[in-house]
């Protein structure tokens, strides 16, 4: 039994590093974005609904990090659509032109 819980943090541990090294790569990522675009990020996919405060937090520390654009709190948001989020998100320009000025594309 020792062993099997010894075994256990060991890969609880290598997830940890894993995820860690997830999120240091798209908060470099996000960084590269922030600088091109300059403006609201919204994270979306699959892993979206995994994140909590704690690694919102990171991210947002490493996206700040040697950054002269710095990106707030509330710039940064989890998409509540899954994988549907970007496709959503593309079509809103349509949607709301079509309900203000009654023109489709």
């Amino acid at each position: 039994m020792q062993d099997l819980q010894m075994g256990l943090s060991t890969v609880s541990q290598n997830l940890n590093a894993i995820w860690q090294d997830y999120l240091k790569h798209l908060a470099f990522a996000m960084r590269n974005l922030n600088m091109i675009i300059d403006s609201p990020i919204i994270i979306s996919g699959y892993l979206a609904p995994y994140l909590v405060p704690e690694d919102l937090n990171m991210l947002l520390h490493l996206i700040n990090e040697n950054n002269p654009f710095t990106l707030t709190a509330d710039q940064l948001l989890v998409g509540t659509h899954g994988q549907y989020t970007p496709a959503i998100g593309a079509a809103l320009h349509y949607i709301n032109r079509f309900v203000h000025e009654g023109t489709a594309l």
